[in-house]
């Protein structure tokens, strides 16, 4: 038997739910359904599914097989439009991993508009600030601060993130507006933290001069998003990407200090496994991703 055919018959029966409807769907007898089923699973030594009086279930091994089976039989069929030049739209499924300062009001919007334009296209999303690892849990791409120095990975810089320092306006009434990042030392500081904790923040002037603020945590959190309603709160002093603070800042609601001062130089980038190529519905996401991106933070990739 075709090892193809055994893959889209698994495939139709679990989405079908049973062999039954799968049989009706590809107009085919169950018993054939049944035989490339049973074949398969010989292939492979494992057990895929098992009947239940709702239907057909997939197994442990079933369900990672059919994961997988899903992507391959999508970029072939991809690869058929594509060659044969009816690809008008993208088709198949997207796996991207996000922080979550990023997810919902930076990536959300690029993916619905982009899933608008290519309704078969589908879209999987991971919000989380753990690193998801690419190869082994099989995602497309995923958007970092910063990216890794993994050999398996690679990387595309989308814009320089700008850190803003900022806290309420009474906070800045209460201890003064800072001129020099001297004056924070001993001041109550809200601190983003992943793993090891953050001990410094650092600052360089237009001359190059470096300054290091030991903190004085009041607030530590691995969610920026918190980090900022504890500053409007007043409850300290936080250092935080643009797009964390910017409607903040816009509102009023924080006020900055020391913008003639930079502090971290850090990347959103684009991060991929190397080991295989992009299907052609990932490459037209990335390119509506890199244009929308790039224009909103008026930055350029370098």
């Amino acid at each position: 038997m075709n090892r193809l055919a055994e893959i889209e018959t698994f495939i139709a029966v679990v989405a079908a739910g049973s062999q039954l409807a799968a049989a009706r769907h590809l107009n085919i007898a169950v018993s054939a359904i049944n035989r490339r089923i049973h074949d398969l699973e010989e292939r492979l030594g494992v057990e895929l599914t098992y009947r239940t009086q709702q239907g057909t279930t997939l197994t442990h091994y079933g369900q990672t097989y059919y994961d997988r089976c899903l992507r391959v039989v999508a970029d072939l069929n991809e690869a058929d439009a594509m060659i044969a030049g009816e690809m008008q739209q993208s088709s198949g499924l997207i796996r991207i991993a996000v922080p979550h300062a990023l997810g919902a009001e930076q990536i959300a919007p690029i993916m619905n508009k982009f899933a608008v334009a290519n309704p078969e296209v589908h879209f999987e999303i991971n919000v989380s600030d753990r690193q998801i690892d690419l190869v082994d849990e099989q995602y497309d791409l995923a958007i970092r601060i910063d990216g890794t120095e993994k050999p398996e990975l690679e990387e595309e810089v989308l814009y320089k993130v700008r850190y803003r320092l900022c806290a309420s306006p009474t906070f800045w009434q209460t201890h003064g507006l800072p001129k020099s990042p001297d004056d924070l030392i001993g001041l109550p500081a809200l601190a983003y933290q992943t793993g090891k904790g953050t001990k410094l923040w650092s600052f360089r002037n237009s001359g190059g001069k470096l300054f290091k603020v030991p903190l004085t945590t009041r607030y530590v959190a691995n969610n920026g998003g918190y980090i900022i309603e504890a500053a409007k709160a007043g409850l300290g002093m936080a250092l935080e990407p643009e797009f964390v603070c910017g409607e903040a800042l816009d509102t009023g609601a924080l006020v900055p200090a020391l913008d003639n001062y930079q502090s971290y130089t850090r990347f959103a980038k684009i991060v991929r496994a190397n080991n295989r190529p992009p299907s052609l519905r990932v490459q037209r996401f990335v390119e509506v991703l890199r244009a929308d991106l790039s224009q909103k933070f008026n930055d350029t990739p370098t």
